[in-house]
């Protein structure tokens, strides 16, 4: 079993909240149930391995616009569909909405992590999105979710990528997904 461990080093600031002080990410390789025995220390034995991912300064350096995101790694999570994959989120336009998207249109992008071991030297790339990454959902069938929003004019798109669609070589989402949902964030009558 695996478990991904979010440490807040100090010194603790007064300016931000505290999902914004500074941390440490790292995945921990944990024993199995059956292998913790009469003898089980658990200051030393109950991490097998661990893999530091990143340390996050303070993010106390936002932008102040409503669309802008930290530019660093970020959303970390489990991916539903693949057994001890992590899955993030970084931006393309350093965080910051009045800067340019890249040069193909895109804000931000997903990266993903097999592991074990995991390194942020081996991440893949999963697709690229032309609004902020909201979230991806996987269902049973492999079929996944893909969400991006904009705040500026309250927009959210729901993407559908087809189980086994492959993400294009540059991080372009697949050719064959399709939009789901393209409306108002505000828009509660014809919310989904």
């Amino acid at each position: 079993a695996f478990m991904l461990v979010s440490t807040t080093r100090r010194p603790f600031s007064y300016a931000v909240p505290d999902g914004r002080f500074a941390r440490d990410l790292e995945v921990w390789a944990l024993p199995k149930l059956g292998d913790l025995g009469e003898g089980f220390d658990e200051g030393t034995d109950a991490v097998r391995e661990r893999w530091p991912l990143v340390s996050l300064p303070v993010r106390d350096q936002i932008p102040t616009p409503q669309d802008a995101v930290e530019d660093m790694p970020r959303d970390f999570s489990w991916r539903e569909d693949r057994p001890h994959t992590l899955s993030f989120v970084e931006a393309l336009d350093n965080g910051d909405p009045r800067n340019p998207p890249s040069p193909e249109g895109f804000r931000d992008q997903v990266f993903w992590l097999e592991g074990p071991p995991y390194s942020m030297d081996v991440r893949l790339r999963g697709p690229r999105t032309e609004m902020r990454y909201s979230g991806m959902s996987t269902c049973k069938d492999g079929t996944r979710l893909l969400t991006e929003w904009r705040w500026k004019d309250r927009r959210t798109r729901t993407w559908v990528l087809p189980a086994g669609a492959a993400v294009e070589a540059d991080g372009a989402p697949p050719s064959d997904r399709w939009l789901l949902y393209d409306r108002s964030m505000e828009d509660r009558y014809d919310s989904p």
